[in-house]
């Protein structure tokens, strides 16, 4: 099974990024039938980024501190969709 690690470089993250799709077995799942790989990955360098678990979830944070709605009900879905991706963070931060 693959497993990403964490990249320490950019040059890392895209050797990540092309290990990942040489795994074939999900690619049907995640592309059209005839997609060209090969123009796929020569877009890396300019479509993937590297973002820190602890920035995101402050990101996540800030925002959710924010907005403020005038139906509370939205604001309650708000804020549970914001906390339940604060825990998938920090879960994934901790696995990591």
């Amino acid at each position: 099974m693959y497993r990403p690690k964490a990249p320490s470089s950019r040059t890392e993250i895209e050797e990540e990024v092309r290990a990942a799709t040489r795994i074939r077995m999900w690619l049907p799942h995640v592309f059209c039938v005839g997609t060209d790989f090969s123009a796929w990955e020569s877009c890396i360098e300019d479509t993937v980024c590297w973002l820190p678990w602890a920035e995101l979830a402050e990101q996540i944070r800030q925002v959710q501190s924010a907005l403020k709605f005038a139906d509370p009900m939205i604001e309650a879905a708000i804020t549970r969709i914001t906390t339940s991706l604060l825990k998938s963070i920090e879960w994934h931060d901790a696995v990591a």
